[in-house]
């Protein structure tokens, strides 16, 4: 796996500046202030919603209006985006569109406001009704909230209160409080507001348990399950993910079992969730039927059956992962092994025998092993490999945990600073106040 000068060139290629987009690297920024930045591939990374992961990655719209203000783009890219908002259909990207049609709109560009509403008053997205209201609500204030709870009150002529028509009340009390809220929903004289208000009012607040009972009460339930349902879930060939949870709370003697039936079972999926059970439990051996699995042909069983294994502590697995790294094809899932067997030296067994995989969620996998296994032995040099996976991760979220790491043990060169405070995650953004007590290191 090859070291490099991660520091943000200068003079960056076309390909380095799209690199950087699609990451939500800080030094975008830094390329936009100095006059380098490719308008198109700022265009593109506009158009295309370009996070890793859409579930957990926050929004870039806000990032890259930032981008579009410093290059003075906003003209150049006006028609483009209008169109694109007019015309998508799908959940994805929509919200990006939604949040610059905001900032255009806050700019003067009365289209963009016209626009905004059409989007939420005709539901251009069916199966995503909030998308595009938040941005609305921030326009607009108090005119758009009654404007977004008279579309919502016309729903409710032909669908049950939902999540979402809680979510938009939740976030007009926050800016407004509750008092005018109420105000503004039940002293309006709209007879699609009165509705929307009267859910409201009928819904009422729901009673949540404390964490503390919910924890109790899903170990209770994990317990209830029975090894004959369990087993029959796995063979369901479907994704079972609560045998994780069946699993912690296992008796020794139903751990047996299962590892009997993945020694006969044949079946890629049904095997992926005979080894969930063993995803967050230490067994107390080293299990060969286990082991065996690290070389299956299924890259999913592989992955699997590598996490199944790190979950232990032994000699015998640092120096199966090590073997792993110097002769398979597929070394990089031996890292996970490294993370509770680790000693040191074991950077550089990395650094020389681990290829950096092509596949994103692979490699996305890899560096979040590689993190963890830095984070969780204090005598690892991170330098390097803190640096690979804080710069080759495709996920923002975990290039925060990345950062974060490197200046906690003193080892972030000066350029990471300047580059995190630019960043398209707000958690790295905020992190040099979060560290400022912790100093960058002079080695780089």
């Amino acid at each position: 796996m090859l070291f490099e000068d991660f520091a943000p060139p200068k003079r960056p290629s076309l390909e380095q500046q799209r690199d950087a987009l699609q990451k939500g690297l800080g030094r975008v920024v830094q390329w936009a202030t100095t006059n380098v930045l490719d308008s198109e591939s700022l265009l593109n990374a506009c158009l295309v919603d370009q996070r890793f992961d859409r579930q957990f990655e926050e929004y870039r719209g806000e990032w890259l209006w930032n981008l579009i203000s410093i290059t003075g783009s906003a003209s150049k890219f006006r028609d483009p985006l209008l169109n694109a908002l007019r015309t998508v259909c799908e959940e994805q990207n929509a919200d990006q569109y939604c949040t610059l049609a905001m900032h255009f709109a806050r700019s003067g560009d009365e289209a963009f406001r016209k626009l905004l509403y059409d989007f939420v008053g005709q539901r251009q997205i069916p199966d995503s009704a909030i998308t595009g209201e938040g941005q609305l609500l921030r326009l607009d204030g108090e005119a758009a909230f009654q404007f977004i709870a008279a579309v919502r009150g016309r729903d409710l002529t032909n669908k049950d209160w939902d999540w979402d028509d809680t979510a938009i009340i939740d976030a007009a009390i926050e800016d407004f409080g509750e008092p005018r809220v109420r105000e503004l929903l039940t002293l309006s004289l709209d007879v699609d507001i009165r509705r929307f208000a009267e859910g409201w009012l009928a819904k009422g607040k729901p009673v949540t348990a404390s964490s503390e009972s919910q924890k109790q009460s899903y170990s209770e339930r994990m317990q209830a399950i029975s090894l004959e349902d369990a087993i029959l879930a796995a063979q369901s060939e479907k994704n079972i993910p609560w045998l994780r949870g069946w699993g912690m709370h296992a008796q020794e003697s139903d751990l047996e079992t299962v590892l009997q039936r993945i020694e006969a079972e044949q079946n890629s999926i049904v095997l992926q969730n005979l080894l969930r059970v063993f995803s967050n439990r230490a067994s107390s051996h080293v299990d060969r039927r286990v082991t065996d699995l690290c070389k299956h042909p299924d890259s999913n069983v592989q992955r699997r059956a590598f996490d199944a294994l790190g979950q232990n502590t032994h000699p015998m697995i640092r120096e199966f992962a090590l073997d792993v790294m110097r002769n398979e094809a597929f070394s990089a899932e031996a890292i996970v092994l490294l993370i509770r067997n680790f000693q040191s030296g074991d950077e550089e067994q990395i650094l020389h025998h681990v290829d950096l995989p092509d596949d994103l969620c692979l490699r996305h996998w890899m560096m979040t092993d590689l993190t963890k296994m830095l984070e969780q032995n204090e005598t690892a040099d991170c330098l390097k490999l803190g640096l690979i996976a804080y710069f080759h991760t495709p996920c923002q979220f975990c290039r925060f945990y990345a950062a974060k790491l490197l200046f906690e043990r003193s080892s972030a060169p000066d350029w990471l600073a300047d580059e995190c405070r630019f960043d398209a995650e707000e958690d790295c953004r905020t992190l040099m106040h979060n560290v400022s007590d912790i100093p960058a290191s002079e080695t780089m």
